[in-house]
């Protein structure tokens, strides 16, 4: 039942943990449904075609830590969600979502439920948050959205949510639909903004979750790229994305001057920064002065926006699957040009629009067995020449993209990624999802085990403990360890981990990186 005191149809007047918890789930769901159609519409402040990816991975941040490690009161469903929105925000769309998501929570932080009486100082308070993150704030964008919906409702009065929600997105749209008046690059390449269209898909699944209607999914329309505008190079290649743990606000201060695009926002002890920057080193090094960085990405923004356009007709690409932002961010560090990802697996159909979008000589990376017959058969209906390296696991797609060459032969270049990706040893620490025996071993639901190409390695009653244990099986004749921590260990302080394994294990080189996978504790790799 939804809001507090539905006794019949249109008469909801609050919201509950729940109610937040299905409008969010709905808007994870529109924004994945619409992502392809926004990043075709994304021509500022960057054609790179990312805004709409950049979007729906912040809020299903958001949306993956509270529909597994929260309890459900509103309090702690907001203040979970806004975190890890903030922590998994990217781009400039996405990092201002994630502020105006933390100004809900500063809002509701006291609350039980939400009133409707509350909703235009929560709209005015979590936009004011949204604009105070920019360093220079633009008409046109997601902002004026955001502004006008919430100029909207200061002086007019709701009976019910539903029909406040109805109002809502009747004003997103009026407002959305003058973007292009307000941002002439807007109007000069026939969009509206990305950003502005993605908020209002927002406003949609309000809408929908509250009227019990279907939330707005647009058919994709092929945009007309051809006009200078879609061409025209940043000033900075370089985008930046940095989460710092720290208390201190300098650092907008410190990088105004370093690139532009600059945005900072801030949740509890985290501050998230996003610059378009020449020298990504400097940025880095400024960040690290104000607190301990959690996590980088760096992206290279001509290169997308020669991807996005099919510019790059020439060379070799990669396509790679992945179950975790921060395995996607490494891959696509190391020269993937697309990497898929989510908690499904890619279908044939998936598959066969990414090579087309790519537009040049592929070569797949499926990371996972189950996936390997997908990309068989979408390397068949392709109309471009592909290949594929039967990676199962990502520590061996990684490993295949160190002997990547653009430039390169593609049957030499598959030649050689595949002699690397054999070289390595990977394993997973996951969690028991039900009572099983395997190999003579019990195990109980909850057990934390790690599997070896679906092979039981041990048993442990913790991660950690599961992590060292394999190490011990496995570690003859290898003198690496690469381990990559899930999302559920993302706040964990891995310095305990580390010490054990470099006590019980001295001779072993170990490197720690973020993987964010959402189904398991570890990933890990052996050279």
């Amino acid at each position: 039942m939804k809001g507090d005191i539905r006794s019949g149809k249109n008469i909801m007047k609050i919201l509950k943990s729940e109610d937040i918890k299905g409008i969010l789930s709905l808007a994870r769901w529109t924004l994945r449904e619409n992502e392809e159609y926004l990043n075709s519409l994304n021509v500022f402040p960057v054609p790179d075609g990312d805004t709409g990816t950049n979007m729906y991975l912040t809020v299903d941040s958001g949306w993956y830590a509270i529909n597994t490690y929260t309890n459900g009161t509103l309090k702690n469903v907001l203040r979970v969600f806004s975190r890890e929105a903030v922590m998994g925000a990217r781009g400039n769309s996405g990092i201002i979502l994630a502020q105006f998501f933390a100004g809900v929570k500063d809002i509701t932080d006291t609350k039980e439920c939400i009133p409707l009486s509350l909703i235009p100082s929560l709209l005015d308070h979590a936009t004011k948050e949204a604009i105070c993150s920019i360093g220079n704030p633009v008409r046109g964008t997601i902002l004026t959205v955001m502004e006008e919906v919430r100029d909207a409702v200061q002086d007019r009065s709701f009976r019910t949510m539903e029909e406040l929600s109805e109002f809502i997105v009747r004003v997103g749209y009026d407002a959305l639909n003058r973007t292009p008046d307000l941002l002439p690059i807007l109007k000069e390449a026939g969009v509206v903004d990305a950003g502005a269209q993605g908020f209002c898909f927002i406003l949609d699944a309000f809408n929908a979750y509250l009227t019990d209607k279907k939330p707005k999914i647009i058919d994709m329309v092929e945009v007309d790229k051809r006009g200078e505008v879609w061409h025209t190079r940043s000033f900075n290649r370089f985008c930046v994305n940095i989460t710092i743990d720290t208390h201190s606000f300098k650092i907008k201060e410190k990088l105004k001057n370093l690139g532009d695009s600059l945005i900072v926002g801030h949740e509890e002890n985290l501050i998230k920064v996003h610059i378009h920057t020449n020298n990504p080193p400097l940025i880095v090094d400024t960040c690290k002065k104000e607190g301990n960085i959690i996590r980088v990405q760096i992206n290279d923004t001509e290169k997308e926006q020669k991807l996005f356009l099919g510019e790059e007709k020439e060379g070799l690409s990669v396509i790679a699957y992945s179950n975790g932002d921060g395995l996607k961010d490494i891959m696509m560090s190391m020269g993937a040009s697309l990497v898929l990802s989510g908690e499904q697996n890619p279908s044939t159909g998936e598959i066969v629009s990414a090579i087309e979008r790519i537009g040049r000589k592929v070569i797949i990376l499926p990371n996972h067995s189950n996936i390997i017959p997908a990309a068989m058969k979408a390397k068949e209906l392709a109309n471009i020449q592909c290949g594929i390296i039967e990676t199962k696991s990502v520590p061996e797609g990684i490993s295949a993209l160190l002997a990547f060459k653009e430039d390169g032969n593609l049957e030499e270049v598959m030649k050689d990624m595949e002699s690397a990706s054999v070289n390595v040893l990977s394993g997973e620490i996951k969690w028991a999802v039900r009572d099983a025996k395997i190999g003579g071993k019990i195990i109980k639901k909850g057990d934390t085990l790690c599997l070896k190409n679906k092979r039981l390695i041990s048993v442990s009653p913790d991660p950690d403990s599961c992590l060292i244990e394999s190490i011990y099986n496995l570690i003859q004749g290898h003198s690496l360890i690469t381990i990559y921590y899930g999302k559920s260990l993302e706040d964990k302080n891995h310095d305990s981990l580390l010490n054990q394994i470099k006590k019980r294990f001295p001779s072993l080189d170990i490197q720690m990186y973020y993987g964010g996978m959402t189904n398991a504790y570890y990933l890990f790799s052996l050279e």
